[in-house]
């Protein structure tokens, strides 16, 4: 049974609030999250891990 938590270990993984878009920066990158994809960045959260 999944708990329907995601870890990636090679991305930061967290998803902008609202949205399904998620941060593909380094887990240990500095400031704000960042898709460029979608181009897309917003603000780190304090206590953010990638289950958040």
């Amino acid at each position: 049974m999944m708990s329907g938590r995601v870890h990636i270990p090679v991305i930061c993984h967290i998803r902008k609030r609202g949205t399904e878009i998620r941060c593909t920066l380094s887990p240990t990158h500095k400031g704000d999250h960042r898709n460029p994809y979608a181009r897309a960045s917003w603000p780190r959260r304090a206590g953010e891990t990638q289950t958040s």
